[in-house]
C-alpha cells in the first residue's frame, strides 16, 4: 500500500466521522417529539450517508491530505452540536449543525472521484437513507401519539370512575351533613335551656348572698358604730380629767415660777444695795473726817 493510502486511512478525520455515524446509528439518540428537531435529525442522516457513500468512491491516491483536513473541521463542529444536543435537546443545536453540514457537503465535493458519475447514485442513496430515516421517525411520532391516545383514553375512563364515585361519596356527605345539622341544631336548644336554667339558678343565689351580705354588713356597721361611740365617750372622760390634772400643774408651776422670779431680783436688788452701802459708808465717814479737821 502506498504511502499515500495510508495517509489518506489514517487521516483524523476518519475517527471523526466515525464517531458521528455512531451516533445518529444510536436509536435512542433523541426519542422527543419536537417535529423541527426531527426534520433537523432527518437532514443530517442524509448528509452523513451522502457524505458516506461519496467517500467511498474516492481513489485514496488521487485524494490530497488537504481535502480531509477541510473536511475535519465542518465534521468536528457537526459531531460538538449534535453532542451539545443530547445534553440539552435545543433545536438550534441542530440546525448549527446542519448549516456545518452544509459546508461538509461543498467540501467533500471538491474530492475527485474515480467516477463521477458515482455521484448520483450517492445523491439516491443518501435520498433513501433520508426517506427511511424520516419514515423512521414519523413512525415513533405515531406510535407516541397512539400511545398517548391509549393513556389518555384510560386516564379518562379513571376520571369518570372517580368522578362517579365522588358523586357517591358527596351524596353519602350531604345525608351526613344533614343529620350532623339536625343534631346540633338539637343540642344548640338543649344547651340553651340548660344555660338558661343554670343562669336562673346563679342569679338567685348570687341574689340571696348579696341580701345577706348587706345584712351582714349593716348589722357589722352598727355595732362598729356604737363601740366607736363607747370609745369616744369614755376617751372624752379620760381627756377631761387629763386637762384638769394639767391645769392643776400648770398653777403649781406658775406659782413655783413666781417664787423664782421674785428670788432671783431680790438677790440682784441686795447686791447693788450692799455696794451702795459700802459708798455711801466711804462718803460718810470721809465727811466726818473732814469735818474734824
Amino acid at each position: 500500500m502506498s504511502r499515500w493510502s495510508d495517509n489518506f486511512k489514517n487521516h483524523t478525520f476518519w475517527s471523526t466521522f466515525n464517531s458521528l455515524k455512531s451516533t445518529f446509528i444510536d436509536e435512542n439518540f433523541y426519542s422527543g417529539q419536537d417535529a423541527l428537531a426531527l426534520l433537523e435529525i432527518s437532514r443530517l442522516h442524509k448528509v452523513i450517508s451522502y457524505l458516506d457513500s461519496y467517500l467511498e468512491q474516492v481513489d485514496s491516491e488521487l485524494t490530497p491530505r488537504s481535502s480531509l483536513d477541510g473536511l475535519t473541521s465542518p465534521i468536528t463542529s457537526v459531531l460538538q452540536h449534535v453532542a451539545a444536543f443530547k445534553s440539552n435537546p435545543s433545536v438550534s443545536y441542530l440546525t448549527t449543525a446542519n448549516d456545518f453540514a452544509d459546508a461538509a457537503i461543498v467540501s467533500v465535493r471538491q474530492i475527485p472521484t474515480s467516477n463521477n458519475a458515482i455521484d448520483k447514485k450517492a445523491i439516491a442513496k443518501s435520498t433513501l437513507s433520508y426517506v427511511k430515516s424520516t419514515e423512521d421517525q414519523l413512525k415513533k411520532v405515531s406510535d407516541f401519539i397512539n400511545v398517548e391516545i391509549a393513556d389518555k383514553a384510560e386516564k379518562i375512563l379513571e376520571v369518570k370512575n372517580e368522578v362517579s364515585l365522588t358523586k357517591t361519596e358527596l351524596a353519602n356527605l350531604k345525608t351526613k351533613l344533614a343529620a350532623v345539622e339536625q343534631t346540633i341544631q338539637k343540642q344548640t336548644a338543649e344547651f340553651n335551656n340548660q344555660f338558661q336554667l343554670s343562669e336562673k339558678g346563679r342569679l338567685d343565689k348570687f341574689t340571696l348572698l348579696e341580701t345577706k351580705l348587706e345584712t351582714k354588713l349593716d348589722e357589722t356597721s352598727t355595732k362598729l358604730q356604737d363601740k366607736a361611740d363607747s370609745e369616744f365617750s369614755a376617751l372624752a372622760v379620760k381627756s377631761e380629767v387629763i386637762i384638769k390634772v394639767l391645769n392643776s400643774y400648770q398653777e403649781k408651776a406658775a406659782k413655783v415660777y413666781g417664787v423664782v422670779s421674785n428670788t432671783l431680783q431680790a438677790g440682784a436688788y441686795s447686791s447693788y444695795a450692799n455696794e451702795e452701802k459700802k459708798s455711801a459708808n466711804f462718803f460718810r465717814w470721809s465727811a466726818i473726817i473732814l469735818m474734824i479737821i
